[in-house]
């Protein structure tokens, strides 16, 4: 069984970490496991993905690509030097076992004082201020070359003030070296969770004076959605 821990000089964190594990708060459950840790002084978020928990369709991908660990690290330092908001990279491990990673782990700093979007947005969902500050964010993010793959809300949390947006779980994510095409752009916003009339407003702050793509992407994130929930309906059904 092999150890791949990076920064090779955080090896001795590693087993640190790891050791604290258990006494840790659990944050989110499935597959994989995020606990809240704290270690000298200072919250850790730790990411825990095992391949026994795993889905048979994400299983796959583990046999031939790159692990969860290394792709959030590998994306979060990308997103902190294109000038994101994003939580402090800490290190990554895998643990593998006759060359197959069995387990992978990310870390990273705990945001503390901030509020999820999401609530924010359950309370008021047409809150211009919030919805220009997502619609800006997600327009630099396209223009840097990042095709998200998941802008769901739950990815995003404000500071106290609401005036800066940090960025979560991108090991999904994917860098394009150049700026995302249009069509990539309508896939990534219809995977955000707002409808009408939020969604109206959050594709006008996107575009900007360009009124015509912004009724167009709304009309197709609308459909897109309600496709995704038949086929999540259709679905569910054929299971039962």
């Amino acid at each position: 069984m092999g150890l791949l821990v990076y920064p090779e000089s955080s090896r001795k964190i590693f087993y640190e970490i790891k050791s604290l594990i258990n006494e840790g708060e659990v944050l989110k459950g499935g597959g994989t496991t995020v606990y809240l840790v704290r270690f000298r002084s200072r919250k850790l978020s730790v990411k825990i993905t095992k391949l026994s928990r795993l889905k048979k369709s994400s299983t796959l991908l583990y046999l031939v690509g790159p692990s969860k660990g290394y792709r959030e690290f590998k994306n979060v330092r990308l997103l902190k030097h294109a000038g994101f908001n994003v939580p402090e990279p800490l290190m990554y491990w895998e643990i593998r076992k006759h060359g197959v990673v069995e387990e992978t782990g990310f870390v990273e700093e705990y945001l503390d004082d901030v509020v999820p979007v999401r609530d924010v947005l359950s309370v008021n969902s047409t809150d211009k201020d919030v919805l220009k500050i997502l619609a800006n964010t997600f327009r630099r993010l396209h223009d840097a070359g990042f095709f998200m793959r998941d802008l769901t809300f739950g990815n995003f949390f404000l500071s106290q003030d609401h005036r800066m947006l940090y960025i979560i779980d991108v090991s999904r994510m994917v860098y394009l070296h150049i700026s995302v095409p249009l069509f990539l752009r309508f896939e990534d916003l219809s995977k955000v969770d707002s409808d009408e009339p939020a969604l109206s407003i959050l594709m006008d702050f996107y575009w900007g004076e360009d009124r015509g793509i912004s009724r167009f992407s709304a009309n197709y994130v609308m459909k897109r959605k309600q496709l995704r929930r038949i086929r999540k309906s259709v679905t569910h059904k054929l299971k039962i």
